[in-house]
């Protein structure tokens, strides 16, 4: 009689460890084919670029007509108002007939009322108008004054390149240290030049240093100033 096989290792795979197999390596699968970037072609780039290109075509044509449709309506209102304030003058006209006085006052009030209107109106577009030339003034002071940074920049790039030149010292170590130490004026710049030039060791002026040991900036010329700043970088080294 054969033994019951439960509980036993029979050798052979059970279909749901095969479903679990198949699972597993096809998770891998997609798994290493997610990692792999994706490549495109010239041609598809220059297709995606052609489809954005007509889907914003799209759209802008889309706007337009709905803006033109916003505007006919605009206008359709505008004389839509008008016919019917025409239509109420003359109602209101004929009821005040007869009377002269009723008749003149009825006139006078509707041309203040057409007056102001057209006052309102008229500071609309003032008030737009001068809001659209403020706005194009601070842009085009923006630019300008972008424009003079830039000047400015170039100028002392300039002036830094002459100084390196007559003092013979490496450019772009000057530009590094006149960065650094935030210099403007071309003596300021010349002084570290100088002291770049000699490659002397800077000596700490005994005027520039209080009693508490303190360094005193304030009673320092600029080259002094700038070689007590090399002294104290190079102690920091």
């Amino acid at each position: 009689m054969d033994e019951p096989t439960i509980g036993k290792d029979t050798g052979q795979t059970q279909p749901g460890q095969t479903l679990q197999a198949d699972k597993a390596k096809a998770s891998a699968q997609a798994a290493a084919t997610s990692a792999v970037p994706k490549t495109y072609t010239e041609e598809e780039i220059k297709k995606q670029v052609s489809d954005a290109l007509a889907k914003q075509g799209r759209e802008i044509k889309s706007l337009t007509k709905e803006r033109d449709s916003v505007f006919s309506e605009r206008d359709t209102l505008k004389t839509r108002l008008s016919e019917l304030e025409s239509k109420i003058d003359e109602m209101e006209l004929n009821q005040v007939k007869g009377d002269p006085d009723l008749e003149k006052a009825y006139k006078d009030k509707r041309s203040i009322q057409k007056a102001l209107r057209e006052a309102e109106e008229a500071k609309r577009k003032a008030d737009a108008e001068i809001a659209e030339a403020r706005a194009k003034l601070e842009e085009e002071k923006g630019q300008h004054a972008e424009k003079l940074k830039r000047a400015d920049e170039l100028d002392q790039k300039i002036l830094v390149f002459e100084i390196a030149k007559k003092r013979g010292v490496d450019l772009q170590i000057l530009e590094d240290k006149v960065i650094k130490y935030g210099l403007q004026a071309e003596e300021a710049i010349d002084d570290l030049a100088q002291t770049l030039s000699t490659g002397k060791t800077v000596s700490k002026p005994d005027s520039g240093v209080t009693s508490g040991g303190k360094i005193d900036f304030s009673q320092m010329t600029p080259r002094q100033k700038i070689e007590e700043g090399l002294l104290q970088q190079s102690k920091k080294k």
